[in-house]
């Protein structure tokens, strides 16, 4: 009978460490999502300044600039689109947006004060790897596109 209990309780010894490793394993499984989603979208946030800071310089007189975009954020591909507050097309006067969205994480930039004097359009994806931003002052108009 002794025999029998002493087994009963290494048992449950082992039922326990077993939860405890469990409880452990998918507590750290969360907080490597959480991270991983953090991490997207400062990466975009990066990014999408990098996109405008050209945008901005485009936007001074007729010119034409190709930069380089990572092709994927986090291993993740990405969108590139300049969308009005209403998700249709940056029209002059329109409040625009630069908008960056992968397959869970989006961000949304605003273009100020340059709508104010162009038409702006672009829908990129990200493996393009060059972006080319040009302006015509003459169709007042800025274009995103593929280099």
């Amino acid at each position: 009978m002794l025999g029998q209990y002493r087994v009963l309780n290494e048992i449950l010894i082992f039922a326990v460490g077993v939860a405890i490793t469990s409880y452990v394993a998918l507590s750290f499984s969360g907080v490597k999502d959480i991270i991983g989603l953090v991490s997207t979208t400062d990466k975009l946030d990066n990014t999408a300044n990098n996109i405008l800071n050209a945008i901005v310089r485009a936007s001074e007189a007729n010119s034409s600039l190709v930069i380089e975009i990572p092709e994927t954020i986090s291993e993740k591909a990405y969108m590139i689109r300049v969308l009005d507050g209403n998700g249709g097309a940056c029209d002059k006067g329109d409040d625009c947006f630069l908008n960056l969205s992968t397959t869970d994480v989006s961000i949304a930039k605003q273009l100020f004060n340059i709508s104010q004097n162009y038409n702006i359009k672009g829908d990129v994806h990200s493996t393009a790897r060059f972006l080319t931003i040009s302006s015509d002052k003459s169709t007042e108009q800025i274009v995103l596109g593929r280099a």
